[in-house]
Formats: structure tokens, C-alpha cells, sequence
């Protein structure tokens, strides 16, 4: 099937909260975010860019500088933390577009679950392109060992 750029699609979004992976790359990811965060501003949709949450927040500060230009994980409860106030912003949009890598991260795909049972539409970023996607579906192979980390206390069930 092929997608249909945001030009051909007679509704554009108002309103788009940017998902994807931070953990473990450079710098959290937040150039690739605030790229798409430009471009999205530029054709008139607002937007809520996490990284930009993340540096009004100085989480930078919190993580050895090390770490930081690493991506080192933050570690499961600080992640919830993160996700507990990205899920207030994130249900005050119309949509959610999703960043290259999206698909390995715990974080965007809670927020693809919790997006979707919001009811909001679903979108990819590709190539400096944004396409309409409505059959995402979340890796719960990603998302509920988070949960029962942060809620049980365990950080692995399967064994």
C-alpha cells in the first residue's frame, strides 16, 4: 500500500504530540525531535515536543554529563515519570507522529497504546514527509515489562 503524503490528505492534523526513542542515542534523540518539531510548526500544526519538555526540565543536569551525551537509560521510574506527564500532553492532541525508530522504544509505544485508546489518529515522519498511518499496533513485548517494573517492582517476569 502506498502512503499518501500530508499534501494529498484533505484534513491536516491541528495538533501532533512527536514520539519516538531517546534512550540510548546521543544527546536523547532531541535534535531529530526538534527537527521535526520545525517542520511541523512551519506548515501551521502545534505541536508537543518532549525533548523540548525534557530540556525546560534540565534533565540533562539530573544525568551525569556522560551519560547524557549517551543516551544512558534513565532507568525505569524516572521513564515513568517522563510518560506520566508526556501522557498529559500527549491527550491534548489531535494526533500522534512517530519519528524514525519508534518501534524499539518503551516510550513511544506507551504512548502509541495510550494514544489510540484516546482515539487519536496516528501518523509516520519519513524522510522529512508526514504520511497518515491509522494500523500501528504497540510491541506489549516492549510495554509490560515496563509496567511491571514500575508498578510490581519486577524487573523480570519471564524467568
Amino acid at each position: 500500500m502506498e502512503r499518501a503524503l500530508l499534501t494529498t490528505i484533505p484534513m491536516k492534523p491541528a495538533s501532533l504530540y512527536i514520539a519516538g526513542p531517546m534512550t540510548g542515542i546521543e544527546g536523547y534523540n532531541w535534535p531529530a525531535f526538534n527537527e521535526v518539531d520545525d517542520a511541523l510548526q512551519a506548515v501551521g500544526i502545534e505541536t508537543v515536543n518532549p525533548a523540548k519538555m525534557d530540556e525546560a526540565y534540565h534533565v540533562e543536569d539530573s544525568i551525569p554529563a556522560a551519560d547524557f551525551a549517551t543516551g544512558k537509560d534513565v532507568g525505569a521510574v524516572n521513564l515513568a515519570s517522563f510518560l506520566k506527564r508526556d501522557f498529559h500532553y500527549l491527550t491534548t492532541c489531535e494526533g500522534i507522529v512517530f519519528i524514525e525508530g519508534w518501534q524499539d522504544s518503551i516510550g513511544a509505544n506507551c504512548e502509541l497504546l495510550v494514544g489510540q485508546m484516546a482515539g487519536l489518529s496516528t501518523w509516520l515522519w519519513i524522510d522529512g514527509n508526514l504520511y497518515p498511518e491509522p494500523n500501528l499496533t504497540a510491541d506489549v513485548e516492549l510495554v509490560f515489562p515496563h509496567i511491571n517494573e514500575v508498578v510490581w517492582g519486577v524487573a523480570d517476569v519471564t524467568g
